[in-house]
């Protein structure tokens, strides 16, 4: 029984970013999400933590989209890692400044710029 409940959250949770995708202004994303709330609370999971983001944004309610995403860096986007959709920490930080143009936080815009540089380097030089 706890085998399809898996399968089924898994393919309820694919629906739902297939549908984010798809119609990003439609109602088949809300409704895919509502079936899958049914049977997981994804707020609490980090799991689903790329369909919360998307709810949160289509709501407009980008101060949690930002403390998400923050929340997510905190843990050096271990949470997503297991998830069906990892997020990677850069994909994170883009995100990231897309709500923080959003917020019209100019500012931090700038000092995410910056840092975005240093933190998401490949190869470095050795002293």
């Amino acid at each position: 029984m706890e085998e399809q409940k898996a399968f089924l959250i898994q393919a309820l949770t694919r629906k739902a970013r297939a549908m984010a995708h798809v119609e990003p202004a439609g109602d088949g994303f809300d409704q895919a999400l509502t079936h899958l709330t049914r049977w997981v609370n994804i707020e609490a999971n980090n799991d689903h933590a790329v369909l919360s983001l998307e709810k949160k944004k289509r709501m407009g309610h980008w101060g949690l989209a930002l403390k998400l995403l923050n929340a997510l860096l905190k843990n050096n986007d271990e949470d997503t890692k297991k998830s069906i959709y990892p997020m990677t920490k850069e994909e994170i930080l883009a995100e990231r400044t897309k709500v923080l143009h959003k917020l019209e936080y100019g500012h931090f815009m700038k000092r995410e710029e910056g840092w975005k540089s240093v933190t998401s380097m490949k190869d470095f030089v050795l002293f």
